[in-house]
């Protein structure tokens, strides 16, 4: 089956460099419907956000710290806390001849990490 449906995502880290990200899906007729999609949105929202916190590998290459969150002098670490923005998402699908947009509104998501967990650059 043919790539029918694109998520496009507008989003951003703590420093607000915004990109617009393009992914496309292989969705069957029945199921191009609103709540296929707001699962869809969601996960790709998971997706993008594991890819800016590095979790794929374990261990995060393109996290940029946000703020100190806790400090432990005692065990040895401090932990900082990380956003990952997603402003909007479009969903866009071909059907019965016209091109169809869904908007979704956007969503963060937070990470919370110690610097033994981060790569040495």
């Amino acid at each position: 089956m043919p790539n029918n449906v694109i998520i496009i995502t507008n989003c951003s880290t703590e420093d607000y460099d915004h990109e617009l990200l393009v992914k496309s899906y292989s969705v069957r007729p029945e199921n191009l419907n609103d709540l296929h999609f707001k699962h869809m949105v969601l996960e790709r929202g998971y997706e993008l956000a594991e890819e800016a916190f590095g979790f794929a590998d374990g261990i995060s290459s393109t996290l940029e710290l946000d703020f100190m969150y806790d400090k432990n002098e005692e065990q040895g670490y401090t932990e900082y806390q990380s956003t990952f923005h997603i402003d909007e998402q479009f969903v866009i699908w071909y059907e019965e001849g016209e091109m169809e947009t869904i908007h979704y509104y956007g969503d963060n998501h937070e990470c919370w990490t110690k610097p033994s967990q981060l790569r040495q650059l």
